[in-house]
Parts: C-alpha cells; sequence; structure tokens
C-alpha cells in the first residue's frame, strides 16, 4: 500500500521530536497524566485478556526492527489471532522499532487513513 501524505489540518507530527512536544503538551492537560498512569497499573496478560472481546475493526501496527519481539511479525500475528475473525489485520512497517507511528509518520499514517472509520478518523485529527 502506498503511503499518503498527512491531510492538511491534521495534527500528525513530522518528525520523532515533534511527536514527543505533542506528547508532553498533551499530559499537561488537566488529567491526562492520572489517566497515562493507569497504563502502569495493567500487564501484558491483562491486554491478551481482553483480544477475543474486540468488537471493532483493529490495526496492529509493528516496526519489523521491534526490539522487544525476536519476531515482530509473528508477534502482532498472535496478537490477531486473539481477536475474533476478522476484527484484526496486521501491518508492518519495515525499519521501524517500537514506535512506528513516531519514527514513520507517513507510512503509518497512509495505513491507518484506510482502515479507521471516517467518524473515528476526524476525532483521531482533532486531537
Amino acid at each position: 500500500m502506498p503511503a499518503q501524505a498527512p491531510r492538511a489540518g491534521s495534527q500528525v507530527a513530522s518528525k520523532p521530536a515533534d511527536y514527543m512536544t505533542a506528547l508532553a503538551a498533551k499530559l499537561r492537560e488537566p488529567g491526562r497524566i492520572a489517566e497515562f498512569m493507569k497504563a502502569f497499573k495493567s500487564t501484558p496478560a491483562d491486554a491478551e485478556a481482553q483480544l477475543p472481546t474486540v468488537r471493532c475493526p483493529a490495526l496492529v501496527i509493528m516496526g519489523t526492527l521491534a526490539p522487544d519481539f525476536a519476531d515482530a511479525h509473528a508477534e502482532g500475528d498472535a496478537v490477531v489471532a486473539a481477536m475474533p475473525a476478522g476484527a484484526g489485520t496486521v501491518a508492518m512497517v519495515d525499519g521501524a522499532g517500537h514506535y512506528p507511528h513516531a519514527q514513520s509518520v507517513r507510512r503509518c499514517g497512509g495505513r491507518t487513513g484506510d482502515s479507521v472509520p471516517q467518524g473515528a478518523r476526524r476525532r483521531l485529527e482533532q486531537g
């Protein structure tokens, strides 16, 4: 699938440094840091237990160089296999590591544009 440039007006960062600046600003908003800290109270097993309950299309984006997994593609396939049939799709980003959305913004953006329903896409673009 060819990568697409972000649409005008979207808040997609063009560089990892821009991404981090935007993330830091978002975390300074009231209540955001408390929500962020909840992520540290769960385990991979907690997330895995929820995969069979996925009820919407899910796009699993994995960098081919993700250091957390011996085989990132196999990990993505396993995540999708744990979801209900047809719910998930794996998208591999060549040359990206653990943060493909920040390291390869244009390639990830092009993939999500085709996978995210229009209403959800508008919410993502608005922040």
